[in-house]
């Protein structure tokens, strides 16, 4: 079962992706993305806490590259788009495709500004550097950060895009 999300973000956005170390995260060509392979990775990250920075407008692929994952739903899409755009319609999938909840008390997503933190720390950047964790509530929309756990972050998304 392949539940595939499409992220609708503004750019100069960070989106941080958290997983467990038996996982990776792998930027991947379209092809790549659509086929669940990793023929050409982009970059390919380890670490568990991973920020991204989305500058530049366009789509980007994000997949795990452990054998088996990527087909078992954990990939996810993510256009840039420059403040102000509309975006695009959204379908729901067939509800025997969405993943089930992570336990309680298990980190799904964060929006900046609007909602508390969900962990504190540093992240590493793609290029490696070290990043302080997102910035309080003050700081600006367009600064924004989305903390990622795949599955559960699938439906979060899906009823943030939905309004509930």
């Amino acid at each position: 079962v392949t539940f595939v999300l499409l992220s609708l973000l503004c750019i100069d956005l960070h989106v941080v992706f958290q997983y467990a170390p038996m996982h990776d995260l792998v930027e991947v060509t379209k092809a790549d993305y659509d086929s669940c392979q990793v023929t050409n990775p982009i970059n390919t990250h380890t670490d568990g806490n991973t920020a991204i920075n989305l500058n530049a407008i366009g789509k980007r692929y994000f997949i795990c590259g452990v054998p088996g994952h990527c087909n078992l739903g954990m990939k996810v899409e993510v256009e840039t788009v420059a403040p102000g755009a509309q975006p695009h319609p959204f379908a729901l999938p067939p509800a025997d495709q969405v993943p089930e909840l992570a336990p309680s008390g298990s980190p799904l997503a964060t929006f900046y500004p609007g909602f508390p933190l969900i962990n504190s720390g540093t992240y590493s950047s793609s290029s490696g550097t070290q990043l302080p964790p997102p910035a309080s509530s003050s700081s600006s929309p367009t600064k924004s950060s989305v903390f990622m756990n795949w599955a559960p972050l699938l439906i979060l998304l899906l009823l943030f895009w939905l309004g509930f």
